[in-house]
């Protein structure tokens, strides 16, 4: 007999089922990301209705890559094995931090061991394609925590890491505690620099490029999920709270569950400028942006439009401009925010 959580998911996944049939569209697929709120809760025969779903509707490849967002304390080994037999070949794990302290103070519901247990079982079980998600600028976190938590990171073996800092937003528990990032608990900005450097320099000596502002992988693993978002290439996105990219229009579907579980999708088609877009995402990519398709596609011309300013950063060692290829340098991407907020 199902509990009341069982039947929730239950309802949840029949309706998210019912909107991948009811978009279906026959086209290949080279990536499924299960994503948003904790996906690794849900019991692995209910992700398998999803695939068969997705597999039904869609033309999905061979070597179609399958991440699933994992919070440690949500699997055990045997869930793990039961959803790589499923066809789930990466794994993001929500690490945020290897310190016992930090992470009570962030209420992710898991213990630093569990963190552990999870990144060693998906190695033993052969998931060899596995993401680590860190934080940085955590309350009253030190440079020397953050050196602890990369190094712990990279003793475990793994190939990518995904690294964000710690974001205060309204009418969260940390909101309501800290405010605003001016809290005498939070780092000041100059030791966020400080410990994104050192993040830098970690994965540059372990042979990790930076392919993204938040991004490092070991060659060949980088994320064909964030590559997509990142390059502005079109995906569908199914579910409460998901976003989507297709057709030349962004929508995002209704955050409300009840009116999801009504099979009432509820999609806004959100206000967006394509050439505003398309700056702000392929600058964030180590392989930039390509001025004269930028150009040839919006009738922008970048060099004569904002010359002085690109001079400027070439000078301050901020960009690069390669024929026609213009992207951030590692320092550039420290400033990532700053820089193309100017430029557009």
């Amino acid at each position: 007999m199902l509990d009341h959580k069982g039947e929730k998911y239950q309802s949840y996944v029949k309706t998210l089922c019912y909107e991948i049939e009811n978009r279906s569209s026959g086209e290949d697929i080279e990536t499924i990301y299960f994503g948003g709120g904790t996906p690794s809760i849900l019991p692995v025969d209910l992700i398998a209705k999803i695939l068969k779903q997705l597999r039904k509707n869609f033309k999905v490849r061979s070597d179609v890559e399958i991440t699933l967002e994992t919070n440690p304390g949500t699997v055990d080994k045997l869930k793990l094995a039961n959803l790589r037999e499923l066809g789930v070949n990466r794994l993001s794990i929500g690490v945020q931090t290897f310190s016992e302290s930090l992470i009570k103070k962030l209420a992710r519901g898991h213990t630093v061991k569990e963190a552990l247990d999870t990144i060693h079982w998906a190695q033993e079980l052969g998931f060899e394609n596995i993401n680590l998600d860190l934080i940085y600028g955590l309350p009253k976190q030190s440079f020397v925590d953050w050196q602890k938590t990369i190094d712990k990171a990279f003793e475990q073996g793994i190939n990518h890491i995904s690294c964000y800092s710690l974001t205060i937003e309204e009418n969260t528990p940390f909101h309501n505690i800290y405010g605003n990032s001016n809290h005498p608990d939070l780092p000041d900005e100059d030791l966020l620099f400080e410990m994104y450097e050192e993040l830098q320099r970690y994965c540059l000596k372990k042979g990790f490029n930076q392919y993204e502002v938040s991004n490092f992988a070991k060659p060949g693993f980088e994320s064909k999920h964030n590559l997509t978002y990142w390059r502005n290439q079109e995906f569908y996105g199914f579910g409460v709270s998901a976003h989507e990219y297709i057709q030349g229009q962004r929508k995002a579907h209704t955050r409300d569950l009840q009116n999801y579980l009504e099979a009432s999708f509820g999609q806004e088609t959100l206000d967006c400028n394509p050439q505003l877009e398309e700056l702000m995402l392929k600058l964030r990519l180590k392989e930039g942006l390509n001025l004269k398709e930028y150009k040839s596609r919006f009738g922008i011309d970048l060099i004569q439009d904002k010359g002085d300013l690109l001079t400027e950063y070439i000078e301050k060692g901020l960009i690069s401009i390669n024929k026609d290829n213009c992207n951030l340098t590692y320092k550039g991407f420290l400033l990532s925010t700053q820089i193309i907020s100017q430029l557009i």
